[in-house]
């Protein structure tokens, strides 16, 4: 009975694991824990421990310079993903990313003399 404890034990805390766990640019992250569906970008700290920075679900991420760019959308189980697309800014050593439509994240690239990059699927 012993054993059959311990097991159960062993596979509940393996089924804790991340999904997804991409490096973007050490200390960011793209994370993911139980679901490929909600995908963030997060720090990794000294510790192991994730702490968020671009909330579920980014859909593309860019990294350019010393920015990260993600569009991102909410994700519903039961709904699939809300129709609008989010952009988000995060400057790398800054605590909280800027969230944008896409008009403003046209002109923050203008205004940064962004002419081109690429996009990366999650």
């Amino acid at each position: 009975m012993k054993k059959i404890a311990f097991l159960v034990i062993c596979i509940a805390l393996a089924s804790c694991g991340f999904n997804i766990e991409k490096e973007i640019k050490h200390p960011y992250y793209l994370v993911s824990v139980d679901t490929d569906s909600y995908i963030n970008v997060s720090i990794k700290l000294p510790d192991g421990n994730y702490v968020g920075r671009i909330p579920n679900t980014v859909i593309e991420y860019a990294l350019v310079g010393n920015y990260i760019f993600a569009k991102q959308q909410e994700y519903d189980i039961r709904y699939g993903f809300n129709s609008t697309v989010n952009y988000y800014v995060l400057k790398m050593g800054s605590r909280y990313p800027e969230k944008l439509n896409l008009e403003k994240f046209k002109a923050f690239l203008v205004s940064k003399n962004i002419k081109k990059f690429d996009w990366v699927k999650t």
